[in-house]
């Protein structure tokens, strides 16, 4: 499986990194032995919702800092973890 990793400086050279194996059947494999035994899964739920959640917002910051696309200025409520109104993370 080959990665690409694109800096925000366009005059930087993007980074490829080529990785052998397969990812999703261990994750498959562990949901499917937690569902069963009824124990936790190896990778927590908040953990993995907190990882997306800082990369949503590191995206909305670059589109608000002149980046590919314009999103219009929000009010983020962090103990929510929303933006206050659906208008508010709306791409124009």
């Amino acid at each position: 499986m080959k990665f690409e990793f694109h800096a925000v400086d366009k005059k930087q050279k993007p980074v490829i990194t080529e990785e052998t194996g397969e990812y999703t059947a261990g994750h498959v494999n562990n949901f499917i032995d937690c569902v069963k035994s009824r124990k936790p899964a190896n990778a927590d739920v908040l953990i993995g919702h907190r990882s997306a959640q800082a990369s949503h917002l590191g995206n909305i910051a670059y589109c608000r800092s002149g980046g590919s696309s314009s999103i219009r200025s929000g009010k983020r409520d962090p103990g929510e973890s929303k933006f206050a109104t659906a208008a508010d993370c709306r791409i124009e």
